[in-house]
This record gives structure tokens, C-alpha cells and sequence, in this order.
């Protein structure tokens, strides 16, 4: 995918930059890899599919975490909603209501964190969106 975006340094570098930005959150590599799972699944990107299952495992998740990231499902309560906020957000088109963001707060998360989870939704959207219409699969 970067070399794809390598002919425009304004898309490389914006995407390098806001990834890097993206891995120094307050949330866990853990949650983030989580997100990542769900966006792929949601918008059907084999590609990012592939990578955030590589890079969950190499942060610790197992199959049963992974496989369960898919499907919006997590044992831990606040990884839960966050996924089911990143799921609905996909399916919805960014459209949601109020009572989502409240949800999120009661499951522990805090204003940065909820922002930073939008972010996270926000750029996985795009690197799945990117490689879906460039037609790019699992090895590129």
C-alpha cells in the first residue's frame, strides 16, 4: 500500500504521519489492533483484514480474540463497546447517535479516548477504503 501511495509524498506523508500519531493514543495496542479487526471486517477489506490480524497477534491477541474483534465481541466490557461504537460508526457512515458517545463514557472511556477512538475508526476506514479501490489483496 505505501509504495502505491508513494507517487503523491502529500497522501504517503499524511497517512505516515497520522498512523505514527495513531500509535501513540492512550489506549492499548491491544484495543487499537481490536479496531483495527473490526473496521477491516466491516468495510471488507481483505487487505487490512490480513494486517491487523499479523499485527494483533503480534501484540498478544489470540485467535479467539482476534476471531471474536470480527464480530464486534470482546470479554472485556470496554473493548466491547468500543467495538460495537467502531462497528456502528462503519455501518452508519459516521451518523450516530448521541447515546453511542454517552455509552462509550460509561464504559470507562474517557473524552480523549473517545476522540482517539474516532481517529482510529477514521484511519482504518481510510486504509481499507484506499486499498479496496485500488484493487490492492492481502500481499501488497
Amino acid at each position: 500500500m505505501i509504495r502505491v501511495m508513494a507517487p503523491s509524498p502529500t497522501v504517503l506523508g499524511g497517512y505516515l504521519d497520522f498512523t505514527y500519531a495513531m500509535q501513540r493514543t492512550t489506549l492499548p495496542a491491544s484495543l487499537r489492533n481490536q479496531l483495527a479487526l473490526i473496521v477491516a471486517e466491516a468495510t471488507g477489506s481483505r487487505y487490512f483484514l490480513a494486517l491487523a490480524e499479523a499485527l494483533g497477534r503480534r501484540d498478544g491477541l489470540g485467535a479467539q480474540d482476534i476471531a471474536a474483534a470480527r464480530r464486534a465481541e470482546s470479554r472485556d466490557p470496554g473493548a466491547r463497546a468500543a467495538l460495537r461504537f467502531a462497528a456502528t460508526m462503519v455501518q452508519e457512515r459516521g451518523h450516530l447517535p448521541t447515546d453511542e458517545a454517552a455509552a462509550l463514557r460509561q464504559a470507562g472511556f474517557s473524552d480523549e479516548q473517545l476522540v482517539e477512538i474516532v481517529a482510529l475508526v477514521g484511519l482504518n476506514v481510510f486504509g481499507s477504503y484506499f486499498n479496496l479501490a485500488l484493487g490492492l489483496g492481502p500481499t501488497v
